[in-house]
């Protein structure tokens, strides 16, 4: 078992080198006047991407569980811990093209750090996470105006509102897998969704199948949580701070630090019991989780 440290645990484990596909900096090659697709996906436990491409816009067509009516065009792209995209990107001429996460703050544990006046997790700016390679020259390919049909899930109209507040403080949570950093009591912090660290024995949310809730996801602590749902989607309604998120349905959305999100809940007709939980893993694992259950 990996030694880990409370402050490892703080912050959220990043490691020392960000890989694609399994490879450092690996070369992607690409013929000019095509349209290439990208499926992208954050598995990293801890680490934000802000990902570019030199010399190119991505072109969103999807973004976790769904895809969208037409493309969206973005410079660059926030993607959490746990959130998928899809984008479309047109190389036209020959050349290298660096695909690079920017850098992004995701916060400080507090005591000092961060935001609140000295260490944070902020990554570093320009940071190559691979090459496109691109040969020949040509007109770029022509993007689409229309995808197909839009998702059709139905949003729908709130029923209902629901707070959940997402927390970090000192102490030994409220048990669980939350009382205590590094899997000992007495911990230095303690990670708690309304108040509550995880009890796998507890049910922390109900909900009644066919309707649909507005939650209001806020924020505390002086870190980013990106928020994820199982098994339900859901559209981002507003958020109070924090770059514009893509549209479509989504199942983890980042609130940042001191902020919140509203996101629309439609309960479908799946039934039955799961979780919700920061998608930071060591957050998740030291109590930022809790179970819903629909019926």
């Amino acid at each position: 078992m990996l030694d880990v440290s409370d402050m490892n645990v703080m912050w959220g484990r990043e490691g020392d080198a960000a890989l694609v596909n399994g490879l450092h900096r690996p070369a992607l090659a690409a013929t000019a006047g095509t349209l290439e697709r990208w499926r992208v996906l954050n598995a990293s436990p801890s680490r934000y991407y802000r990902l570019a491409l030199d010399g190119h816009r991505l072109q969103v067509i999807g973004a976790d569980g769904s895809r969208l009516a037409s493309p969206e065009a973005f410079d660059d792209l926030l993607l959490t811990p746990g959130e998928r995209i899809e984008v479309l990107v047109a190389p036209a001429e020959a050349g290298s093209f660096s695909f690079r996460t920017r850098g992004y703050d995701r916060g400080s544990p507090g005591m000092g750090g961060g935001r609140m006046g000295g260490r944070s997790s902020a990554s570093a700016d320009g940071q190559e996470l691979a090459t496109m390679v691109v040969t020949g020259s040509a007109t770029p390919a022509a993007l689409p105006t229309r995808l197909l049909a839009a998702a059709d899930l139905d949003a729908g109209v709130a029923g209902s509102e629901r707070p959940i507040e997402l927390a970090m403080g000192m102490g030994g949570g409220n048990g669980g897998m939350g009382g205590g950093m590094g899997g000992g009591g007495g911990g230095m912090m303690s990670f708690s969704i309304n108040g509550e660290s995880f009890d796998h024995e507890r049910i922390n949310i109900t909900a009644r199948a066919g309707e649909t809730e507005d939650w209001v996801i806020t924020n505390t602590s002086s870190m980013d949580h990106p928020f994820h749902l199982h098994a339900w989607p859901f559209r981002v309604i507003s958020r109070t701070s924090g770059p514009p998120d893509v549209a479509g349905w989504k199942d983890t959305v980042n609130v940042p630090a001191k902020s919140s999100v509203t996101v629309r809940v439609p309960f479908t007709d799946i039934t039955g019991r799961t979780v919700y939980h920061c998608h930071i893993l060591d957050h998740e694992d030291h109590g930022m989780m809790g179970i819903i259950e629909v019926r």
